[in-house]
């Protein structure tokens, strides 16, 4: 079964497998057409679409396939279907087409012939996903990880039960930049050390982790938080966070450029979450370039928090998710001194503002309070100059009526508020009724 990037994406929102950008084989024939104008044009198309280019002729069929192999994950179950042997020539023609990408399904029967896959060394891109409870091929897929230990650039374990995190100690993989870890493992003492040790030994240039948030207080008990590579620059943490271990985030030893906090939420203490958030985000600040935070809390009254953000002087892509949350919300002006938003200081190379509500509050969706702490005072000349690209999703179910006139008045604010984004400032938010 092969299976597009695309699909897999419109599952997991934005996550994409790795892709080799650097792949610009396209067979024996090298004119200027075929290598630059055929892929570059097959790049924004559909699968489907690039199927049918295949076929125009030669030249378009080996510069179209090179995208499309690109574009393409092999899905490859490892037991039997209705317990039949798999046809190994099947298995080997859908890698041959698409060598670099597969995920692998771990069921509850016997599994395939392994050695239909010693051959296989040099995928550059695993997802590893758990159908039953009960998996049989658990010796399985940490052996075809391994032989591509060279070439691997992006693992992702992607939902299941019952499996133990592999151990890769002794095994270097180089090229590995992302590592996105579900949580399906028993976090077990022993997983969470062979987290640990695949982190801070073998992933030696990792780049971008995807991690839940119940890993980190044992991975910073065990003292591997600050052993993490130079190279991990870019951090996103999802499920319930415990705030009684918030602080172990403070043990990151190195900059991040990215970070992300999706479909996270939080129980305990929760008074003391914008003073926690405010130290974490402080001491990332000066590099910060792009900050997602999609959290929520128990509380129903959770827009008397009252939040204060650091000053992000290199910040240029921001998403605010659940946004009413923030509506009580200032901003570091100078050191220890908290205001409204001054673009200038606080954001001044911001580029994109998305903002997002997320649930019904009556009567406020006819205006833009759930952006209040990111709207500058009237007659501020802290004006948002540098953003370009200004996003509002707005899901409420109480507006029935005059939608348009509500979507009309709310573009006219937003044209005031932020004049240079008057490109994108057209159709960038949905009333859902």
């Amino acid at each position: 079964m092969e299976r597009t990037k695309r699909d897999e994406s419109q599952e997991r929102g934005d996550f994409l497998p790795c892709r080799d950008e650097d792949d610009t084989e396209h067979g024996p024939f090298s004119s200027g057409l075929v290598e630059d104008v055929i892929p570059h044009v097959c790049k924004f198309l559909g699968p489907k679409d690039i199927r049918h280019c295949r076929l125009v002729c030669k030249s378009w069929n080996y510069g179209a396939t090179s995208v499309l192999k690109n574009k393409t994950i092999i899905i490859i179950p490892l037991y039997p279907k209705k317990c039949r042997l798999i046809d190994s020539d099947e298995t080997k023609d859908k890698l041959t087409f698409a060598h670099t990408s597969v995920c692998l399904v771990i069921g509850g029967h016997q599994p395939i012939d392994p050695k239909i896959f010693d051959e296989i060394t040099n995928l550059k891109s695993i997802v590893v996903r758990s159908s039953t409870k009960k998996p049989l091929e658990k010796d399985l897929f940490p052996k075809i990880i391994l032989n591509s230990a060279s070439t691997l650039k992006h693992l992702k374990f992607g939902g299941g039960e019952s499996l133990e995190f592999p151990s890769f100690r002794g095994v270097v993989f180089p090229k590995l930049a992302n590592l996105d870890l579900h949580h399906f493992w028993d976090e077990g003492s022993q997983d969470i050390e062979r987290i640990g040790h695949a982190i801070t030994e073998a992933f030696p240039a990792l780049q971008h982790l995807r991690i839940a948030y119940r890993y980190m207080p044992g991975l910073s008990w065990m003292k591997f938080l600050p052993k993490f590579p130079t190279s991990l620059n870019s951090l996103e943490l999802h499920e319930l966070l415990n705030i009684n271990y918030m602080n172990c985030l403070l043990e990151f030893p190195h900059p991040l450029k990215t970070l992300k906090f999706t479909s996270t939420s939080f129980q305990d203490r929760v008074d003391d979450l914008p003073w926690l958030f405010y130290k974490f985000l402080k001491k990332h600040s000066p590099t910060l370039e792009k900050l997602c935070l999609q959290i929520s809390t128990n509380r129903m009254d959770n827009l008397k928090l009252n939040w204060i953000f650091p000053a992000f002087p290199v910040m240029q892509n921001l998403t605010i998710c659940n946004s009413d949350m923030f509506a009580s919300l200032k901003f570091e002006i100078s050191l220890g001194n908290f205001g409204q938003i001054n673009y200038k200081i606080c954001f001044p190379v911001l580029r994109v503002l998305r903002i997002c509500r997320t649930h019904s509050i009556p009567n406020v969706a006819h205006d833009l309070s759930c952006m209040a702490g990111f709207l500058p005072l009237q007659g501020d000349n802290g004006c948002p100059e540098s953003v370009k690209e200004v996003d509002l999703y707005i899901l409420d179910e109480t507006l029935t009526s005059d939608r348009n006139l509500v979507k009309a008045d709310l573009n006219d604010q937003l044209l005031k508020i932020f004049p240079n984004a008057k490109g994108s400032i057209k159709d960038v938010w949905e009333l859902v009724v």
